[in-house]
């Protein structure tokens, strides 16, 4: 409909991700159906789940550029903290990572 800001690219992520869920299990003529019965079309859904997919992906790469970003920061305090044994001067040389 014209005007009508409620169309099914306006959804919210959550709504969208719910419609992927449900549409997952449907071979192609019930997915054909459910898309009718929810004014979709199945390329709509197909989208959708690609780019729920490539976000989860995207996730996970971030996740490990992080854990090794942490493994990186401890081996600099280890080296910056020189041996000592003292707990100041171990959290002055986070500090200077930071």
């Amino acid at each position: 409909m014209p005007g009508n800001k409620n169309t099914p690219d306006n959804w919210s992520n959550e709504a969208k991700l719910a419609t992927i869920i449900e549409a997952s299990g449907l071979s192609e003529t019930e997915l054909s159906e459910y898309c009718r019965s929810k004014g979709l079309y199945v390329e709509q859904i197909k989208a959708w789940r690609a780019g729920a997919l490539s976000g989860f992906n995207q996730s996970q790469k971030q996740s490990l550029a992080s854990r090794r970003q942490q493994q990186a920061d401890r081996k600099k305090i280890k080296k910056l903290g020189g041996g000592s044994k003292s707990r100041l001067e171990k959290k002055q040389a986070e500090k200077l990572i930071k």
